[in-house]
Order: C-alpha cells, then structure tokens, then sequence
C-alpha cells in the first residue's frame, strides 16, 4: 500500500493541475458567456 500512495499523490496532482487550468480557461471566458446569454448571472 505505501508503495503505492506516491503514485496515486501524483496522478491526484497531475489532474488537479489540469482541472486548474481548465478551471481558469472558464473562469476567463465567464464574462464573453454573460454577455452572450441574456440573463446570465455571472456569480455562479
């Protein structure tokens, strides 16, 4: 089991760091999305 905790550590890290990423990619579109949708509410 100890063996494999780093392992599994940097899998969750990996996809942590794309998840940020991704993350960022839409928290950046966030404002053309609201001003393409009437009505969005940008907060969400």
């Amino acid at each position: 089991m100890n063996t494999e905790r780093p392992r599994v550590s940097e899998t969750l890290g990996a996809a942590n760091g794309r998840f940020q990423k991704l993350n960022a990619a839409i928290n950046a579109s966030l404002p053309t999305i609201s001003t393409v949708i009437p009505g969005h509410d940008s907060r969400l």
